[in-house]
């Protein structure tokens, strides 16, 4: 009984430091860091922006990712030139979307922001 307890007590603490570890290291700055650069790729390859952001976090209910200080950049000579700094982008995802190969988002949240557009035509700001 007691060499149960023991393998028993040695797994428990095994598995807390690896799911510590890794939620440290989600919510590392490099971890950010790193994330931020894939989306912009991305997101520059796909639309043309430009995506920077400070901190990452993740929400368990509903499933969601939390991005911190956020600045969407698109510039567009021919339609309008769009800047967007945001405290906060909550995206949220679709249960059902976890059991499929692509993710639906549910609902995007923005928390505290500013957007900016400049018309190409008139080069003045609309708001």
């Amino acid at each position: 009984m007691k060499r149960i307890n023991k393998i028993l007590l040695v797994f428990c603490f095994f598995s807390f430091l690896a799911i510590y570890g890794g939620w440290r290291f989600i919510h590392s700055s490099r971890f950010s860091n790193e994330a931020s650069l894939k989306v912009s790729d991305i997101l520059t390859k796909k639309f043309g922006a430009k995506l920077s952001f400070s901190g990452v976090d993740f929400g368990i209910f509903p499933p969601s990712t939390i991005f911190k200080n956020v600045h969407i950049e698109k510039n567009d000579p021919q339609l309008a030139n769009v800047d967007l700094l945001v405290e906060e982008l909550v995206v949220s995802f679709k249960y059902s979307s976890f059991l499929s190969s692509e993710l639906e988002i549910e609902d995007l949240n923005l928390k505290n922001g500013e957007l900016k557009i400049l018309l190409a035509d008139t080069k003045t700001p609309e708001i």
